[in-house]
C-alpha cells in the first residue's frame, strides 16, 4: 500500500484516482469535515509507549516530530475547508489528551463518545449532530492517524469527490489507493467495470469488498486492478 492512504465518504461508491492527481476546485458550498480521533491505538500501542511513556493512542502522539497525528491531519483538512467547519470526534477516556481542544473549539465542533465503539458508530453519532446543526451537508470523513506523503495532491482527489458529491447527491463516495503489491492484511475494494453517468469524473459502482483475503486472492484483487 503506498504511503499517504486515507479513506474518505465510507460506503457504495469508489472515486477512480488512478490518473495523475491535480487539484480541482469547485465554487460549490464547501463541506464540512469529520476528523475522526476516537480509537483507541492498540495495533500501535508497542511503539508510542516507548516514544511518550504513556498509554496515549497514536492521534496523540508525536511520532516523526513535534506535531501530533491528529494536530496535522487538522492541518491537513484546514487545505480543504476552514476550521470553523470541522468536526472531531474523541473518546471520552481519551480526555486528559484532547482537553486542549475544548478551548480551541465550541462545544458542538467537539463530539465526546462515551467509549470508543469502532468506526461506524464513530462516523454515525457525529453525523447525526451535523444533521441537527446544518441539514443536509456534503461531508468528508478524515482519519486522524495517517501518513500523507502529498497532502496537495490527496486534497484535490478530495475536492473531486466532493463535486462529485454535489452532483449527485444520493452517492457516497469512497476513495482507494492503487496497491504496489497483493498485500493481505488491508481491505481492498473490487469496483465494478462500468462507470456511473456522472459528468467531468469516472465514478465506479463497488462490486464488493474484501477484508485481508488469502494470497491467492489477494493476488487476483492487484491483477484485476483493484484498490486498498
Amino acid at each position: 500500500m503506498k504511503a499517504g492512504a486515507e479513506v474518505f465518504f465510507y460506503e457504495q461508491f469508489i472515486l477512480n484516482n488512478r490518473r495523475e492527481g491535480r487539484i480541482v476546485r469547485t465554487s460549490s458550498t464547501p463541506p464540512w469535515a469529520l476528523i475522526l480521533a476516537g480509537g483507541d491505538g492498540i495495533r500501535l500501542r508497542p511503539l508510542t509507549t516507548q516514544i511518550v511513556s504513556d498509554l496515549r493512542p497514536k492521534q496523540f502522539c508525536s511520532l516523526v516530530d513535534e506535531e501530533t497525528l491528529l494536530d496535522r491531519t487538522r492541518r491537513r483538512v484546514d487545505q480543504l475547508v476552514q476550521s470553523r467547519r470541522h468536526l472531531i470526534v474523541v473518546s471520552r477516556p481519551h480526555e486528559a489528551y484532547f482537553r486542549y481542544l475544548a478551548v480551541e473549539f465550541a462545544p458542538d465542533r467537539l463530539v465526546i463518545q462515551p467509549a470508543n465503539r469502532g468506526t461506524a458508530p464513530g462516523i454515525v453519532y457525529p453525523l447525526l449532530r451535523l444533521t441537527d446543526l446544518m441539514g443536509d451537508t456534503p461531508v468528508a470523513v478524515f482519519p486522524s492517524d495517517h501518513a500523507v506523503s502529498d497532502e496537495l495532491v490527496l486534497i484535490g482527489y478530495v475536492r473531486r469527490a466532493v463535486k462529485v458529491v454535489h452532483a449527485r447527491r444520493d452517492v457516497i463516495v469512497l476513495l482507494g489507493i492503487e496497491a504496489d503489491y497483493p498485500e493481505t492484511e488491508y481491505g481492498w475494494i473490487e469496483p465494478r467495470d462500468v462507470p456511473l453517468p456522472i459528468d467531468g469524473e469516472p465514478v465506479f459502482p463497488i462490486r464488493r469488498f474484501w477484508e485481508k483475503p488469502s494470497p491467492p486472492l489477494a493476488q487476483q484483487l492487484f491483477e484485476r486492478g483493484s484498490v486498498e
